[in-house]
């Protein structure tokens, strides 16, 4: 949900929201705990431009 909130805050446009979005979901759902770390290409496509 926050991957998806950041991408439309931000403006981007929605078809990158929804891939960004999922793609982070997957990773956490992929790992054991709420708040796994992040790699950090994941991490760069949240940061501000």
């Amino acid at each position: 949900m926050a991957g998806l909130m950041v991408g439309l805050t931000r403006g981007t446009e929605p078809a990158e929201v929804l891939r960004n979005a999922c793609r982070l979901g997957a990773f956490v759902a992929s790992h054991d705990g709420a708040t796994p770390l992040l790699p950090a290409e994941i991490i760069q496509k949240f940061q501000e431009p």
